[in-house]
């Protein structure tokens, strides 16, 4: 999402709230050439896909922070949070009572300690992370009627210290999670963008690469990324199978690790009520 608003330019930083929301196209039924007339988001599909999110999707939100707090700097969102909160869940409903109910769970869940303003503001990319990514990818997970496999990409690569600076410090981040969108790094060479890594992929890199293409390989041809004979076995999602991808290995997550998902998709689908 910030991807797609920092490509907007100059508007953006004017017309930006906290939160953008994007409503779907749909043309006049009676219009002429009317192709898109309902919205496509609701038309049932049995269609197999593969969905994944990273364990540092936040970072996206770090990475964009001169953006996306431009009308509002992160010490007055600090300084004013319930009212920037009440203002998010206002966008999904005018429901007072879960306005402000609402803003006080999402203190309680995300914001431990405001004083430091380095940690506030990992406090609330990782609040954004949640709404804009791991709440979609297991509400879309539990909708889609079709067959779907889900994955949690945690492996953070010798690339990953090019691709993804800190532009606060102008250096890579130091915790262990891999950014934004970070598979793409392994399923194609993106290695001569960053020439300060090396033109040669590190043995751990390879191996990561060579399992996510095969997998993707594996969709195309047998509509199942790990058919009979795989090496792993990756699970359908039905409500808490996901694979997870990591420097060690990969493997079907435990009920432990993906209870943390479900409560975050109760969390905001009790706030935002998507149907």
């Amino acid at each position: 999402m910030a991807m797609v608003s920092a490509s907007i330019g100059g508007p953006f930083g004017e017309n930006m709230a906290h939160v953008l929301t994007f409503v779907p196209v749909i043309e006049p039924s009676g219009s002429q050439d009317a192709v898109i007339t309902t919205d496509l988001s609701k038309h049932p599909t049995k269609k197999s896909w593969i969905s994944s999110v990273t364990s540092g999707e936040y970072h996206l939100f770090l990475k964009y922070d001169p953006l996306f707090f431009h009308l509002h700097p992160i010490n007055s969102i600090r300084d004013n949070l319930r009212v920037t909160l009440e203002e998010i869940i206002r966008n999904y409903t005018d429901d007072t009572t879960k306005i402000k109910n609402g803003s006080q769970e999402l203190i309680s869940r995300y914001f431990k300690d405001n004083e430091d303003l380095d940690h506030f503001r990992k406090e609330l990319s990782v609040m954004y992370q949640d709404l804009f990514f791991i709440f979609p990818w297991i509400f879309n997970g539990k909708e889609h009627s079709g067959r779907k496999w889900l994955s949690h990409f945690e492996y953070k690569g010798n690339i990953s210290s090019a691709a993804n600076i800190n532009p606060q410090t102008d250096k890579p981040f130091t915790d262990n999670d891999p950014g934004h969108a970070e598979e793409g790094l392994y399923y194609f060479n993106y290695r001569s963008l960053y020439p300060n890594v090396g033109p040669n992929e590190t043995q751990r890199d390879y191996d990561v690469s060579k399992r996510l293409i095969q997998r993707l390989i594996n969709f195309a041809y047998y509509d199942n990324p790990t058919p009979s004979g795989s090496a792993v076995q990756w699970s359908q999602f039905t409500t808490n199978r996901i694979l997870r991808i990591t420097e060690k290995g990969d493997f079907m997550a435990d009920e432990n690790f993906t209870q943390k998902f479900q409560d975050i998709y109760d969390l905001w689908y009790g706030l935002i009520g998507w149907k």
